[in-house]
């Protein structure tokens, strides 16, 4: 009767990876191991020369949509490079994009379009919009994913409350200390400010409404919407486009 074939040169090591080998369902889950690790570590690489898409180009309002859709990216110019968009951009038609008024109003026009569909889209065409709907409207609602000229508000007074009391205070904010306790002057400076932006009905709705059907489509808003985004903070659009660092995009700075 033969003896068992020793394994006394083998460490405890190399009899597990032995076992290890054999295992074909392990080799092949540390394949998949491996292989995720190795796109988790080379994802800038990935980003920078294959997907053209960064972290900072997530923007978390638009669920459930595959990456860079319906966006504009910074990083990444020529994914939607459009000097077009230069003379919207250019407010006061000066030629430049600049001074604390203009970036602060890009910003509040990139807000105003951002919440349009949660503070603006109440009822179905099918369905009576009442003074009480308005009032009481619920953040979010969506009922068709459609906003109708009727739903647009008109102009301060039609604004969402919550989006209305934000944009008074930072009107009351930047007004002299001997007018900001007066509510009836900020109001007044509020709805001045306001109608600077252009974003009330008879301003704004025949821009978004690209096919002319007086209502507009999620797409319509964020197609339009998207030149403003960068704006959404000034410091980082100028760290971008101010190449000659002084505070001011010229058309030729502009990407």
């Amino acid at each position: 009767m033969s003896s068992p074939k020793s394994s006394a040169g083998a460490s405890l090591g190399e009899q597990a990876l032995r076992r290890f080998r054999k295992n074909k369902l392990a080799m092949v889950g540390a394949i998949i191991v491996l292989i995720m690790a190795v796109l988790g570590f080379g994802a800038p690489l990935l980003s920078a020369y294959v997907t053209h898409f960064s972290l900072d180009e997530q923007h978390n309002d638009f669920k459930l949509q595959p990456p860079g859709t319906q966006d504009i990216s910074i990083d990444y110019p020529s994914f939607d490079g459009d000097s077009s968009h230069f003379a919207m951009l250019d407010l006061n038609h000066d030629g430049v994009i600049g001074g604390q008024t203009e970036f602060q109003n890009l910003r509040w026009i990139n807000r105003f379009l951002l919440f349009l569909f949660n503070d603006y889209d109440l009822v179905s065409p099918e369905d009576k919009l009442t003074a009480s709907l308005k009032e009481n409207r619920l953040m979010g609602l969506h009922p068709d994913d459609l906003i109708e000229i009727r739903e647009f508000p008109v102009a301060y007074d039609d604004l969402e409350s919550s989006f209305r009391d934000e944009f008074s205070a930072f009107v009351r904010k930047r007004m002299p200390d001997a007018e900001s306790s007066d509510d009836a002057a900020v109001e007044r400076a509020s709805r001045q400010r306001f109608e600077q932006l252009g974003v009330g009905r008879d301003t704004l709705f025949a821009k978004l409404d690209a096919n002319h059907d007086e209502q507009l489509s999620l797409e319509e808003v964020i197609r339009y919407q998207r030149p403003f985004r960068p704006f959404d903070s000034r410091e980082k659009v100028l760290s971008h486009m101010d190449k000659d660092g002084n505070h001011e995009i010229s058309a030729t700075e502009f990407l």
